[in-house]
């Protein structure tokens, strides 16, 4: 049902993955985009990213030219709105989808931190000895040979 997207467009342009991608800071996060040709097009597609209201992070952004961007050690900064901009002689198709950068108030990765430690520190002495995996006794017969189930 191509009534859905605008069918006006010569160039159909994905972005792979969620519209609305959150992330942690510090993480790498990859933009695809990738676009397909409705009608005969013989300009070749080019690709570009760009971000709305600002520049792609300097320094830790790599867009490919041929649809994908990495941007590494993500900052809250970065979150907004990305563009994946593909032209082709004078067509011109564009898409967009949101990056949320999250950051973790820092006092409560440290309390998490601390009682989270307690609780393993405290379940692995609860369970010490680990249970023995021999087999029990009752497998041996009295004459101390292993008796091996009886087949039929």
């Amino acid at each position: 049902d191509t009534n859905t997207e605008s069918s006006s467009d010569p160039i159909e342009v994905k972005i792979s993955g969620p519209r609305v991608q959150s992330v942690r800071p510090g993480e790498t996060v990859t933009f695809d985009c990738s676009a397909r040709p409705k009608i005969r097009i013989e300009d070749p597609l080019n690709f570009a990213w760009t971000k709305e209201n600002g520049s792609l992070p300097p320094g830790r952004s790599t867009d490919s030219g041929y649809g994908i961007l990495i941007i590494t050690s993500v900052e809250t900064d970065d979150s907004g709105t990305y563009v994946c901009t593909v032209t082709a002689g004078a067509f011109r198709v564009q898409e967009r989808l949101q990056l949320q950068v999250e950051a973790y108030d820092p006092m409560q990765v440290q309390n998490n931190a601390r009682s989270g430690f307690a609780e393993v520190r405290q379940s692995q002495t609860m369970n010490h000895p680990p249970p023995q995996r021999y087999p029990s006794r009752r497998h041996y017969s009295q004459d101390g040979l292993y008796n091996r189930p009886t087949q039929r």
